[in-house]
């Protein structure tokens, strides 16, 4: 098991980070969501807000979400930027088109479904005076839907770093299980050489002692020390010191 432990560290560090960044996302989309419209009423008419620095839409009503009680359907779109202009503590303030092209925004308010109209910047922090002309339009300003993201993009940092931890886990995971561990080098061919498989000497000088067993007429009388066939047991080694057989033994 010790081979797993990394990799079950670090899951549980991603899913901790995972779960940590979930919450921090949920948390920032409910204080938005109460936070939301910044202010909204019927054309024409003008509304005095107090803005931070960001980028900001003004949107008009044209549906409800189904489960509303309203027809879905939706009211129609009304106004373009030109409808809409915004004074700020040093003066007018320029607006852009926010369905020219190709693309439109929306964004839920509740059951009401607002499409933005125009788009303008807040430099710095401040009252700001929006001023909408049309008749008989429901218009909001909120934050607009890039602001929006943007605030949100710091809580998917720890839930990108915890999903990368996981997936590097499990991969870990997978090639710790499946990849054999590498056999351990034979060792040197002497008595208590370190190598794995051969005995330790039984003796502090190093060397086994002798046994008392005297060698069989097949004993190699006059060969050097080393291991050789066990003359009582052909399936493993003994040590023969070049006088007499010892009673170190192993299995090779």
């Amino acid at each position: 098991m010790r081979r797993f432990a990394w990799p079950i560290i670090l899951a549980v560090v991603g899913i901790v980070l995972i779960v940590a960044g979930g919450a921090w996302f949920i948390t920032r989309i409910a204080g938005l969501a109460d936070q939301l419209p910044v202010a909204s009423w019927q054309t024409p008419g003008e509304e005095s807000m107090t803005l931070a620095p960001g980028e900001y839409a003004v949107s008009e009503l044209v549906g409800y979400s189904l489960g509303s009680g309203n027809s879905p359907s939706g009211l129609g779109f009304t106004l373009d930027s030109e409808d809409v202009t915004v004074t700020g503590p040093q003066g007018p303030v320029a607006v852009r088109c926010a369905n020219c092209g190709f693309t439109s925004e929306e964004v839920s308010v509740g059951n009401d479904v607002f499409q933005a109209v125009a788009h303008f910047d807040v430099r710095a922090e401040g009252t700001y005076t929006v001023s909408v002309t049309g008749d008989g339009a429901n218009v909001a300003v909120t934050p607009s839907v890039a602001q929006i993201f943007g605030s949100m993009a710091p809580t998917f940092i720890p839930m990108g770093i915890g999903g990368l931890l996981v997936l590097v886990a499990i991969v870990w995971a997978i090639i710790a299980a499946f990849v054999k561990k590498k056999p351990a080098a034979v060792g040197p061919t002497y008595p208590g050489g370190a190598g794995t498989g051969y005995p330790t000497a039984g003796q502090q000088v190093g060397y086994p002692s002798a046994a008392t067993l005297a060698p069989p007429p097949t004993a190699p009388l006059g060969q050097p020390p080393g291991w050789y066939a066990d003359p009582a047991d052909p399936s493993q080694k003994r040590w023969w010191d070049g006088q007499s057989w010892s009673d170190q033994t192993y299995r090779g």
